[in-house]
């Protein structure tokens, strides 16, 4: 018996040659016809039969010894890996932003409203102002920094645009939850306010009850609504209307 180092990963092995007469001219020749062996050859073979079944469990018993190390190598590595991934993630530089900074990024990060000409029937479903998956309710559910940092600025929430035929399949308590919310945390900012219906129905939507107390802190103001909705706004003030946008639907 052998032992053999290998050299990348200095693992010992015990090693048994194969038998040497099994490697003989005589052993092929058998091997090639149907003669059988002479009676001095049988002890021979025997005795090969024995060594080789030693050596196929010598084989055995290392590999599945490699294999307990191949194995405990790779979870070290999958738990290095894990470590790694997390000190990283502790390292990140988006931790150590200033708070300012952070709030300046939260903003670029909402599709605005007011800003350039956009058509409001256009608009897709990452605008929706009451989808708790776009800006800015999902930065509130990062971490507890960015829910802080989140509804503590009022810009954040300032921009309203509310497509009310996204709202048929909603449950309308939810919708109402969330609309409470927005204007909460808008605090006394002017609002930018962008409404959206193809029908008239949205004149008894309890939605509708927010944006009634609610228009004198209106700057912006686009509809694209049936022109029979547009009693919805008749004998509210609107002190603050420095832009109005209204787009017919019949």
């Amino acid at each position: 018996m052998s032992q053999i180092v290998c050299p990348t990963c200095g693992i010992i092995s015990q090693h048994n040659p194969l038998p040497t007469a099994a490697l003989s001219t005589r052993f092929s020749e058998l091997l090639a016809t149907n003669t059988p062996p002479h009676d001095a050859e049988v002890d021979a073979m025997r005795q090969i039969v024995k060594e080789s079944a030693e050596f196929v469990a010598s084989l055995q018993a290392q590999m599945e010894k490699a294999q307990e190390t191949l194995s405990s190598l790779q979870n070290l590595h999958s738990t290095a890996l894990g470590v790694l991934a997390e000190a990283k993630v502790v390292l990140h530089p988006i931790r150590s932003l200033p708070r300012d900074i952070l709030t300046e990024i939260f903003l670029h990060c909402t599709p605005f409203m007011d800003e350039g000409d956009i058509d409001i029937f256009d608009c897709g479903p990452e605008f929706d102002t009451l989808c708790p998956k776009n800006h800015p309710w999902n930065l509130s559910h990062v971490c507890q920094r960015w829910r802080d940092i989140t509804i503590s600025t009022p810009r954040l929430w300032s921009t309203i645009y509310l497509d009310f035929q996204r709202y048929e399949e909603i449950s309308q308590r939810r919708c109402v939850f969330h609309g409470i919310l927005l204007f909460e945390r808008s605090g006394n900012l002017d609002l930018s306010l962008h409404v959206v219906s193809d029908t008239y129905g949205i004149i008894y939507d309890p939605l509708t009850s927010f944006l009634e107390t609610s228009t004198k802190r209106w700057r912006t103001l686009t509809c694209g609504l049936p022109t029979s909705s547009l009693q919805l706004f008749s004998g509210c003030s609107f002190p603050l209307l420095r832009e109005l946008g209204i787009c017919y639907q019949d």
